[in-house]
């Protein structure tokens, strides 16, 4: 958290056809996730329907909780649901090892960038294609968040430890020898 009380979350996101990229900047904690949550649903729940992908940029991610990787399974959930795919693009390695050493790592599809997630030119999916069709970023829209600790909603709905427990199909204990 931030040294001020106050937790900050920049959420900014593109549209590129049947591709949607939300960058999330600052820290994904119990004070930020329901707005992560808003927008996670705002960009499967488009008049135009799901996209094909969705990318979270998590490159700017200062720090994530326990209720941010919550939010994360239910944004994994939820794009499931819908039929699209989500890549978690430049995660911190202090966040990739929270997932691994929760064992959550194997569900999630990660790319190193959004524009590798993108199959963009200087990754190696990049295709002819994807270069002829201009610039990887245009301008954005941004939405800050700046939520006060006397401020913090009360239960933010999402899931609670039983609920996360089922997002992801637990394997089966090895059987004895």
């Amino acid at each position: 958290m931030s040294s001020e009380g106050a937790t900050t979350l920049l959420i900014s996101s593109d549209s590129y056809g049947a591709v949607i990229v939300i960058r999330a900047a600052g820290e994904l904690d119990y004070d930020c996730v329901p707005v992560f949550q808003r927008e996670l649903s705002r960009a499967l729940d488009r008049d135009t329907g799901p996209p094909e992908l969705l990318v979270l940029d998590l490159s700017g991610l200062t720090f994530c909780d326990s209720t941010g990787l919550a939010g994360l399974l239910w944004g994994m959930r939820r794009s499931q649901e819908t039929g699209t795919r989500m890549v978690l693009a430049g995660a911190s390695s202090a966040l990739l090892h929270m997932l691994r050493i929760t064992g959550l790592l194997p569900y999630f599809e990660t790319a190193a960038s959004a524009a590798e997630a993108m199959g963009r030119p200087g990754t190696a999916a990049g295709t002819e294609a994807d270069r002829a069709s201009g610039p990887a970023w245009p301008g954005s829209g941004r939405v800050e968040v700046d939520v006060q600790a006397d401020d913090r909603p009360g239960p933010w709905g999402g899931p609670d430890l039983d609920q996360v427990a089922q997002l992801v199909d637990q394997p089966e204990a090895p059987a004895a020898q």
